[in-house]
């Protein structure tokens, strides 16, 4: 399902669809065994909010180990192959660096 969810939320960054990628990501999120990536997602769009007090909650999750930052690192080199130039993406990029 990973691979699904992972596809749904990239489509809705590309789209700019927040609410859509914070759902998704949730949903995500709640599997076990979910790993780093959905922690981020979730991290950006509470960011995007202004919803300072859940994107510190989840941050651990997104960051916790130096393996879930190659992970994020990963799925940020995808998305930027399929959509380098997007607005959209590149603000949801921008709060990795």
């Amino acid at each position: 399902m990973s691979v699904e969810c992972e596809r749904v939320i990239n489509d809705a960054i590309r789209q700019g669809e927040w609410d859509v990628v914070y759902e998704e990501a949730r949903r995500w999120s709640e599997q076990a065994e979910c790993g780093p990536l959905p922690f981020f997602a979730l991290n950006v769009v509470c960011m995007l909010r202004g919803d300072f007090a859940e994107a510190w909650q989840v941050y651990p999750r997104a960051f916790g180990e130096a393996a879930d930052v190659q992970l994020i690192q990963e799925w940020m080199a995808r998305l930027r192959g399929q959509r380098s130039d997007e607005p959209n993406f590149l603000l949801f990029e921008g709060v990795f660096h």
